[in-house]
């Protein structure tokens, strides 16, 4: 392997992996690559489905509990994230802002078509964590493709953030609770 001038090949134990994996997240290019297998250690990625607060039907924009859930998301995912997306839809946006702010990403947004297609879940990276926030019109293809079932009723999606972990060869999935519930429609 060739190596830059000052740059030396390091070997980490698997117990500092994540350690070292924080400090050297925003690495790229060649000094990426250097770190990019900790010795012992697997490809993992976990992405999170995170659908957008509760809204105000008269509005379409969040309302108070919708407002909330967004300044608290930061606190339900873990550090680090390294990719972000979000539907174009201003409900979206506004959801996923604070999460963005607080671990200094820019959310990639996507049409809802591009959406629909799981062009964000292509565009993730193949290792480390992804947060997609979603409207509920367009993630049955990222859905399908990660093997979670659709939702019994469209308004369950409020109340849990989905965790998908594929881990090697394998793929779990959870639910973590968000704190929201079906909003009340008028």
């Amino acid at each position: 392997m060739r190596l830059h001038a000052g740059w030396a090949l390091v070997r980490l134990p698997v117990e500092a992996c994540d350690r070292q994996a924080r400090r050297l997240s925003d690495l790229r290019g060649p000094r990426r690559k250097l770190f990019r297998r900790c010795e012992g250690t697997r490809l993992m990625r976990r992405i999170f489905l995170v659908r957008h607060g509760v809204v105000n039907y008269d509005t379409l924009a969040l309302s108070a509990v919708g407002q909330q859930y967004a300044r608290g998301l930061p606190s339900l995912l873990p550090e680090p994230v390294h990719f972000i997306a979000s539907d174009e839809e201003a409900r979206c946006v506004e959801t996923i802002t604070p999460l963005a702010r607080a671990r200094n990403l820019t959310p990639r947004t996507y049409d809802k078509q591009s959406f629909t297609r799981a062009q964000p879940l292509a565009d993730a990276p193949a290792e480390g964590v992804s947060v997609l926030c979603y409207r509920i019109e367009s993630i049955v293809g990222i859905l399908q493709q990660l093997g979670i079932p659709m939702f019994a009723h469209r308004d369950d999606s409020y109340e849990v953030i989905l965790e998908c972990v594929q881990d090697g060869g394998h793929v779990t999935h959870r639910s973590i609770p968000t704190g929201q519930s079906r909003p009340a429609r008028g």
